[in-house]
């Protein structure tokens, strides 16, 4: 095992110097305006009922501030690599590109798709849920429940994960995206036809997805344990969601303030278990055999 600053590695007819690769500093003060908009976003202050309904529209603005965020951001220190688009290697850059797809594809999924319906998903996940969990789960994916799902295991891990700019919360919106686009996928091949999400799914879930393995491919050798993570957290998001929601609105066992506020817990994690990881383990995040 060799440190990873300055090493060289050949692989068929690529040379790529690895550099030490770590989180950059994240500010409070980020942290702060960051916890300050989704209080004002989730608070019962008069509006949420119109967000519920109107939420995805943010989208637009919002992946161009994001785009904006990372091309504007300043290059991870070490971070450069030789013969490699940026992408593959910032991993500030990749959460904001990761973040500013997520926020277009659910425009196609939650305002129109490409056959001009409107909130197009709200009736298939329902008449999945009823297919998958009888009659009373017809109706339980509520307005609220798809704002506060997309909101939290979406736009709060990505925030984050642009905050952190590194480490497990990249990771987890990487396994929430890859996740959510082979679902997409899956879904046309077996049915034959379109769903809401899939043009982006295909179009933008895809090639970042593969930006990101490649990127970890490239940077450490613990990238089969960093993807194999990332990957089970998508899974473990999806499945929460879908529990949380038969165990709120179908079964009543759990109510909807509590799954909400394990929506945000879960949504917030990888950001802790990023900064946790990195202060247990000063040793760089890139290293070369």
């Amino acid at each position: 095992m060799f440190p990873a600053r300055g090493g060289l590695v050949l692989g068929g007819h690529e040379a790529v110097m690895r550099e030490e690769v770590r989180p950059t500093r994240s500010s409070p003060g980020v942290l702060l305006a960051i916890g300050a908009f989704f209080a004002a976003l989730w608070a019962p202050l008069g509006h949420r009922a119109f967000l519920e309904l109107h939420w995805m529209k943010i989208g637009a603005p919002l992946a161009l501030l994001t785009m904006w965020l990372g091309l504007s951001s300043r290059r991870q220190p070490g971070a450069a690599r030789r013969g490699l688009p940026r992408w593959d290697h910032d991993e500030r850059l990749l959460a904001c590109l990761l973040t500013a797809a997520y926020l277009v594809h659910q425009i196609e999924e939650h305002w129109v798709d490409l056959l001009g319906r409107r909130y197009p998903l709200y009736e298939i996940l329902n008449e999945l849920l009823a297919g998958a969990f009888g009659a009373a789960a017809d109706g339980a994916m509520t307005p609220a429940a798809i704002f506060f799902v997309n909101t939290t295991l979406v736009w709060l891990t990505g925030f984050l994960s642009i905050w952190r700019g590194g480490g497990f919360a990249v990771d987890a919106l990487a396994g929430v995206v890859t996740v959510n686009g082979i679902a997409h996928i899956v879904q046309a091949l077996a049915t034959g036809t379109y769903n809401p999400g899939l043009a982006t799914a295909l179009s933008l879930f895809a090639p970042l997805a593969f930006a990101a393995a490649r990127g970890r491919r490239a940077a450490s050798a613990t990238t089969a344990r960093r993807l194999g993570l990332g990957a089970l957290w998508g899974l473990a998001a999806h499945a929460l969601l879908v529990a949380g929601v038969v165990a709120s609105n179908v079964h009543g066992v759990v109510p909807t303030t509590a799954f909400y506020a394990v929506l945000a817990t879960w949504g917030a994690l990888p950001a802790l278990i990023g900064q946790y990881a990195s202060e247990r383990d000063p040793a760089p995040l890139s290293q070369v055999e």
